[in-house]
């Protein structure tokens, strides 16, 4: 439950996207299939792309605070 709720947030995304695949890679070799695999594959997508997927959830919005980025400049 705290997996999905990280996920949906997007707080911690790459880490909640890890630790469900690790869940679901039990569940895999436990012998219980059904759609074990896919939720597999699909945790293994987002945790390689869990620094684009940080942008849209609450890590990008405490990465913004955290680093502090500077205004961007406009063209006159």
């Amino acid at each position: 439950m705290t997996v999905g709720t990280l996920l949906i947030l997007g707080l911690l995304t790459g880490l909640a996207a890890l630790i469900g695949a690790l869940l679901n890679l039990n569940f895999l070799l436990s012998g219980s299939l059904g759609l074990n695999p896919l939720m597999l594959t699909l945790s293994l997508l987002i945790f390689a792309a869990a620094a684009v997927a940080g942008w849209w959830g609450l890590d990008g919005w405490l990465w913004v605070r955290r680093v502090r980025l500077p205004a961007p400049e406009h063209a006159s």
